[in-house]
């Protein structure tokens, strides 16, 4: 089906979709898997990551050796590709800018398959690929990656413009009788922008909306976190980076988390003692 899902920020959602692509290639469990992103630029560099870890991930090299061993023979020199053979058979592996179609080797779940990077606004509409025995693929999951950036989420028509190409273009790449899958990741950024729009369950019914947050609940003693706050205001402007915040932090712990609950205990800096002062650390420095 198709799902929406809001994390905040710093939540590592690129870094989610590209192993999602990387898992679902090997395994064979995806066909053709178009991965979208704001634009053209964060495409690339997602694709990038994605060959680089097929490249140089040692135990990807030792589990699927029917993928990453012609991967490897390539040696970076893409234009081999269009030659290479395994028992006198082309694998048929590419290697582009625009994306990767895994090697042609016989019992293999992965054969054929093919990941394509794109801008949200770039050519999706009627995307198909021929299959290693001549057969017409078509797209059979889409990963949608913070299709927005801060100036077109504020901007209605562009918001208005990129819906119609998720719900005219992305979601028609499908063929015939058959229901691609569909995940978004996404950042609200401004009421009704394109991630609130996709998430709100009037708008788009036929989305499974999902909203993630930092922390679920606040602390219940926000006085104290404002006492706290001050002090860690000084110990900045001190030059002490924050040592005397984390000391009174340490002091007052107990009474300073209770009531808080939050959704991901081992997000914190290494200047901090813990996920929930972090996340209190963030707003205090950005309220909105």
């Amino acid at each position: 089906g198709n799902v929406a899902i809001a994390m905040p920020r710093g939540s590592g959602k690129t870094t989610l979709v590209e192993c999602d692509v990387i898992r679902d290639a090997l395994y064979g469990f995806r066909r053709f898997i178009p991965l979208l992103q704001a634009n053209d630029k964060l495409s690339a560099k997602s694709l990038k990551k994605i060959k680089k870890e097929l490249e140089t991930n040692k135990a990807l090299a030792e589990d699927f050796p029917e993928v990453i061993y012609p991967i490897l023979k390539l040696e970076r020199i893409h234009n081999r590709a269009n030659g290479q053979t395994y028992k006198g058979e082309p694998t048929r592996i590419e290697w582009t800018a625009e994306g990767i179609t895994l090697p042609t080797i016989a019992g293999s779940k992965a054969s054929g398959t093919q990941i394509m990077v794109s801008g949200i606004e770039g050519a999706v509409r009627g995307l198909s690929m021929v299959g290693p025995n001549g057969e017409i693929i078509r797209p059979d999951k889409v990963i949608i990656d913070d299709a927005q950036t801060r100036a077109t989420a504020k901007s209605p028509t562009q918001t208005a413009d990129r819906e119609a190409i998720i719900c005219d273009d992305v979601l028609g790449c499908a063929g015939p009788g058959v229901r691609m899958a569909a995940i978004m990741l996404c950042t609200v950024i401004y009421p009704g922008d394109l991630s609130d729009r996709f998430l709100s369950h009037d708008r788009h019914p036929e989305w499974q909306g999902l909203r993630t947050k930092m922390l679920n609940t606040f602390p219940t003693d926000m006085k104290l976190w404002d006492e706290y706050s001050e002090v860690r205001r000084e110990s900045l402007r001190s030059g002490d980076g924050g040592k005397r915040a984390n000391a009174f932090y340490r002091k007052h712990r107990k009474a300073m988390d209770a009531g808080a609950e939050i959704s991901w205990k081992q997000r914190f800096k290494s200047d901090e003692v813990s996920a929930i002062q972090s996340a209190m650390n963030l707003f205090y420095e950005n309220p909105r």
